[in-house]
Order: C-alpha cells, then sequence, then structure tokens
C-alpha cells in the first residue's frame, strides 16, 4: 500500500524500484522524499535509517525518531488488517499518532535511499496555518501514541517515546507557533504538558543526541526566548 496527498507526486520509477520489496514481503519500507516549494525541489534533513538491512523496531528503535509520515513508506497491507491500526481521520498529526504503532508491529522492516516523493508545499497546510490553536492537537496524538505503547509493549521504548516528545511538541509544533505568534498561550500549553509529562526530558539520552542546532532551539525553548528563535528564523527565512 502507498499513501499520496491529493496534492504530492511520486517519482515516475516509484513501482519498479519499490516492486522487489514487495516481492520480499517486507512489512515496511520507507524510501527517501523531497520538497517541492513553488517548483523549486530540496531536500530535508535525513533521518537515520536501516538502509540495506531487514530489521524490526525492537532492534533499531531509533526508527520512532524518523519522520512519522505515512506517505513515504511502502506498507503491507496486512498490517493495518491484522492489527486493527487505522490512521484517524480530520485530525492534525494523525500519522504522529499511528504510525509508531506500525512500526511496532511490523516484523520486517528496511529502507532504501531512493528519493520517490514529492512533497508539496501548500497553502492551508499545517506548517502555513495561521490558526495556531490546532496545534493543542499535538498533545492528543502524543497521548494516543504512549497510552498504545503502554497497553503493547513492556516500557522498552519509554526513551524513544519522550524523544518523540521532544521532537514534535517542542521542536515543531512550539517553534510553529512562535513563528507565527510568540505571544500564543498555546506555548504555555504545550510547555506545561511537557514539564508535568516528561519532567526530566532535557536529561533524555536520545535527545542529546539531537543536532546542535535542535539542542539550541530547545536550550532557547527552556529559557523561553521566544523572540530571539522567531528572529532566529526571520534571518534564516530572508525577512530581516
Amino acid at each position: 500500500m502507498l499513501f499520496v496527498d491529493s496534492d504530492d507526486y511520486l517519482a515516475p520509477d516509484t513501482v519498479r524500484t519499490l516492486r522487489p520489496f514487495m516481492e520480499q514481503g517486507i512489512d515496511l519500507t520507507v524510501f527517501g522524499y523531497l520538497v517541492d516549494s513553488g517548483g523549486t525541489i530540496t531536500r530535508p534533513p535525513e533521518d537515520r535509517l536501516p538502509l540495506g538491512q531487514v530489521t524490526d523496531l525492537a532492534h533499531f528503535p531509533e526508527l520512532l525518531l524518523a519522520s512519522p509520515n505515512a506517505w513515504n513508506k511502502l506498507w503491507r497491507r496486512a498490517l493495518f488488517l491484522e492489527h486493527g491500526i487505522r490512521y484517524p481521520e480530520r485530525i492534525w498529526y494523525e500519522d504522529l499518532a499511528t504510525t509508531g504503532k506500525l512500526l511496532a508491529v511490523a516484523r520486517t522492516i528496511t529502507a532504501t535511499d531512493a528519493e520517490l516523493y514529492y512533497y508539496v508545499v501548500r497553502e492551508g497546510s499545517i506548517t502555513r496555518n495561521a490558526d495556531t490553536s490546532r496545534n493543542l492537537e499535538i498533545i492528543d496524538a502524543v497521548e494516543r501514541l504512549r497510552t498504545w505503547f503502554s497497553s503493547e509493549t513492556d516500557g522498552r521504548f519509554d526513551t524513544e517515546l519522550e524523544a518523540v516528545a521532544v521532537k514534535h511538541l517542542l521542536l515543531t509544533a512550539s517553534v510553529r507557533v512562535l513563528r507565527t505568534d510568540c505571544r500564543s498561550p498555546v506555548l504555555r500549553e504545550l510547555r506545561e504538558y511537557m514539564e508535568r509529562t516528561f519532567p526530566r526530558w532535557a536529561d533524555n539520552p536520545r535527545v542529546r543526541q539531537f543536532p546542535r542546532r535542535h539542542r539550541l532551539l530547545l536550550a532557547l525553548l527552556q529559557r523561553r526566548q521566544y523572540r530571539m528563535i522567531r528572529w532566529l528564523f526571520m534571518i534564516k527565512d530572508g525577512r530581516f
């Protein structure tokens, strides 16, 4: 199974490239993607993936920290049918709430560095939506993931799940909000959830392995230097 959002598109050789993985019966194959912003093609930061090997989440837990997008993956249909896992409809962060569960139940996971998917940046997408309050839906997504892992696993992935929350609640949702409105009350609610649920997240070994730029952002978020972060992104975007 492949998921393709309505405005996005696949490389012409996608099926031919992925056919060997289909024939092997691999549960989940992750592949590369590119970002199309008004015809300008860029390559996103690379995730650590099990290139050229077949593994599972128990042996490669870093997969939980990779992009949770449903669309840069080839799925074996039985994963959904046998485990009753579905992507929820009409909510933000549905990938975050669901993909980790599928990674946990997949027996065989592999990856290819072939860039087969083109994600089109469009007006109205989460990244460009001015309604900052909807970013609070990420809390529900994280809670869905935590609840499922709590009931289905033995706590082996708690370190990774905490790092997932740091990555998506702070580095993604909080930064997205403050770039729109650095006085938004959403920032306080996200921060309080993290302090309440993951009070020692700064000591997480996975977080300490984040890229230097991410650790800098986290340090600024801890100090509530929201204007500084917004200023840095204005420079990055060429708006200063």
